[in-house]
Formats: structure tokens, sequence, C-alpha cells
């Protein structure tokens, strides 16, 4: 995507935010905005973008996808890219794009509690789910990393550097 575009629709996402009064579109929008900040190079917009995110936190049972935490440790990581103590800033973004089928955000989470260790039913209880449509993630998961099994799928989740 275009940076110019990226901009653009971050700005008609914060105009949908104030206008059906969403209680974490003021994080979620500096949250993004300081991933595009980190994308260009811009490294001090970028942070100043997670301090004002964290002013503006919003407690929402839904997880996020990146939290301004790993923000601050993508950039850093973008800074100083011969560190190596870390994955390089958006590594899940770039592994995912190795598959045939992308993972969608929600497979993604999914996954990574299957990674953890957590059952079905654990799964259900933290992304406020049923049972039948944690099934249904893990056989598109499965489907797209073409495994069989759980253990399968977490061997190739990190294999690939998905999680």
């Amino acid at each position: 995507m275009e940076i110019r575009e990226a901009y653009t629709l971050l700005e008609e996402s914060k105009a949908y935010g104030q206008k059906y009064a969403l209680g974490d579109w003021k994080y979620k929008y500096y949250l993004l905005l300081a991933r595009i900040y980190c994308s260009e190079g811009l490294y001090d917009l970028a942070r100043d973008c997670i301090l004002e995110g964290k002013a503006h936190y919003f407690m929402n049972p839904l997880p996020d996808e990146i939290t301004l935490e790993d923000m601050e440790i993508m950039i850093d990581n973008a800074e100083t890219p011969h560190h190596t103590d870390h994955k390089p800033p958006f590594i899940k973004e770039n592994a995912n794009q190795l598959l045939s089928e992308l993972l969608t955000v929600r497979e993604l989470e999914v996954l990574a509690l299957i990674v953890s260790g957590l059952s079905n039913q654990e799964i259900c209880d933290t992304l406020f789910l049923a049972l039948s449509t944690v099934k249904g993630y893990n056989q598109n998961i499965f489907r797209k990393l073409q495994v069989n099994r759980r253990t399968q799928a977490v061997a190739k989740a990190k294999e690939l550097g998905l999680v």
C-alpha cells in the first residue's frame, strides 16, 4: 500500500471513530500512525504517537494485533538494524506473506493462543467465541499451513516465524 493512501485511510477512519464514538479509536489511531511513521523511518514521530496513544489507552476485550509496547520494540529494532536480540520489525506480517493463502488477523490470534498451549475451550473464553467458531478457525489454520494437527501447526508457525 502506498504511504499516502495509508495516511488517507487512517484519516478517514478517524472521522468514523469520532462519528460513532468508538471508545478505543484514538488509541488505535495513534498506534497505526506510529506504524506508518516507523515504516517511513520517522522514529521520533512514531515515538510521539506511542506516547499519545498511551494517553488514550482504552481497555478492549479483544486483543490487539500489535500493542504500543510491541510498537516500541519495532521502532528500537528499526533504528538499530544491527541489533540481533529481537526479530526485525513486522516479521509476522512478512512471514504471513509467504503462505499461498494468508492467515487473517483473527486466525493469527487463534494460532498464537494454540502455540501458547491453550485448549479450544480456553481460546473460546479468551476471545469470547463459540467452540464451533474456534474449531472452524483451527481447520482454516490447518488448511492454510498445510498441516493436520495442532502440534504440526505450532511447529510450522514457529518455522515460518508467524509466532
